[in-house]
C-alpha cells in the first residue's frame, strides 16, 4: 500500500500542509460528535466541541498532490475514516481540482465520491480518483449548511458535524478474475509482487470487494494482512479450512503450524505445534501457563523458553495488522518482546 507522502491525513502532527476556507474547521481532539478520533488523539472536525454554526460553508483543503501513474489493472483510490451527523439538507461533499499546466492555474472544484448525508458512525469511505492518476491536484472536504425552512427560528437547523481520520492514497492492482486472497491471486497466477490487491472473499451478491496488502515474496507468498477488516470475514473464520498466521518484521518472520483456529483481536487462543521461522528454522511449541492474550500463538513457559506468543496489548493496532510478539527464544526479532509486528494470513 503506498500512502502519498505528503499526506498528513491521521493529524496527529496538526495542521501540517492542509488549510481552510471561512473558517468553520478544526484539527484536535473532539469533545462532541464521536467523542473522540477514529485512531490517534487527533482529527479534522467541523467544529471538535459543539454543532457546526448554521448556515455556513467551508472546505478543509490538501496540499498540492501528485498522484501515482497507473498502468494495466491498476487503480488509484482516496481513502479516509469518516464520522457524520447532518441536519436535512445539509452535507459534505469531496472534491477534487486539478493543476492546468497550459495556464498555471488550478480548474474548478469537481466532486467525486457520494454526497454525505445523515449520520453514520465512524467508517472507510473508498472514492476511485484513477481517472486522475498521473496529474497534479488538491482534494477537499467540502462541508455545507443550508437554512432550512422548517426550522422555528435561526440556529436550530444544525448537528455535529462531519469528522476526517487517516486519510491515504493507495494504488493497487485489480485482478481480471475476482479472487477471495492473496493466496487465490498468487495461485492464479495474477501475482506481480508484494503490493495492494483487491479482493472479495465471500465471493459476488455480498460483502463489497475491497483492497488488501499481499505479501507475494515472503516464505511461498499468498499471505493476507489480517487487518481487523479482514478478520471479519472468511478468509479468518471459515473453520472448515485450516490457515497459518505469519508474524513480520524487518523481512524476518515467524510461521504458525496450521489449523482452524480463528484469529480474534480480543481474544487469544494458544496453537500448540510446530512453528518455523526466517533461515529454516523451527521449535515445538507445546503451551504452558504463559497464554495467547488475544489473535493466535504460544509459548513454551515464561522466561528463556521458545515461544511466538502475544502477551501483552502494547503495540496493538488491528487496523494495521501490528502486534507486538514475544520470542525470547530463538529471537531472531532482537530481545524479548518486540513492538511493530505485522500478522499476515494463508
Amino acid at each position: 500500500m503506498a500512502k502519498v507522502p505528503e499526506f498528513t491525513g491521521d493529524f496527529e502532527s496538526g495542521w501540517g500542509d492542509w488549510g481552510t476556507s471561512r473558517g468553520v474547521w478544526q484539527i484536535g481532539t473532539p469533545t462532541s460528535g464521536p467523542g473522540a478520533c477514529f485512531s490517534g488523539s487527533q482529527c479534522a472536525g467541523t467544529n471538535l466541541s459543539g454543532n457546526y454554526w448554521p448556515e455556513t460553508d467551508s472546505r478543509l483543503i490538501s496540499a498540492t498532490q501528485l498522484l501515482p501513474t497507473v498502468s494495466g489493472s491498476e487503480e488509484v483510490h482516496l481513502r479516509f475514516q469518516t464520522w457524520f451527523s447532518y441536519y436535512l439538507s445539509d452535507s459534505g461533499q469531496v472534491q477534487i481540482a486539478v493543476w492546468d499546466s497550459a495556464s498555471s492555474s488550478w480548474g474548478s472544484w469537481e466532486n467525486i465520491g457520494d454526497v454525505i448525508v445523515d449520520t453514520s458512525g465512524w467508517s472507510q469511505k473508498d472514492i476511485d480518483v484513477s481517472a486522475y492518476a498521473g496529474k497534479t491536484v488538491r482534494l477537499a472536504f467540502t462541508h455545507t449548511a443550508v437554512d432550512y425552512g422548517g426550522s422555528s427560528y435561526y440556529g436550530t437547523d444544525v448537528s455535529s458535524g462531519w469528522y476526517i481520520d487517516d486519510i491515504e492514497i493507495t494504488s493497487f492492482i485489480v485482478p481480471t478474475t475476482t479472487a477471495q486472497s492473496c493466496s487465490q491471486i498468487l495461485a492464479s497466477g495474477e501475482s506481480v509482487g508484494d503490493g495492494t490487491y483487491l479482493v472479495d472473499p465471500d465471493g459476488v451478491g455480498g460483502q463489497d470487494p475491497f483492497s488488501v496488502n499481499c505479501l507475494m515474496t515472503l516464505d511461498g507468498g499468498g499471505w493476507t494482512q489480517l487487518t481487523d477488516t479482514v478478520s471479519s470475514t472468511i478468509i479468518n473464520t471459515d473453520t472448515a479450512v485450516s490457515r497459518e498466521y505469519l508474524y513480520v518484521k524487518s523481512g524476518l518472520w515467524y510461521r504458525s503450524p496450521a489449523s482452524t483456529l480463528v484469529w480474534d483481536w480480543n481474544s487469544g487462543q494458544d496453537l500448540i505445534g510446530t512453528y518455523s521461522y526466517s533461515g529454516g528454522g523451527s521449535f515445538v511449541c507445546n503451551g504452558s501457563s504463559e497464554t495467547t492474550l488475544y489473535g493466535v500463538s504460544c509459548s513454551n513457559g515464561s522466561g528463556n523458553q521458545f515461544k511466538a506468543l502475544i502477551r501483552y496489548n502494547t503495540g496493538k493496532d488491528p487496523a494495521n495488522a501490528l502486534v507486538q510478539l514475544c520470542q525470547d527464544q530463538p529471537g531472531i526479532f532482537g530481545t524479548s518482546c518486540q513492538t511493530g509486528v505485522t500478522v499476515y494470513i494463508r
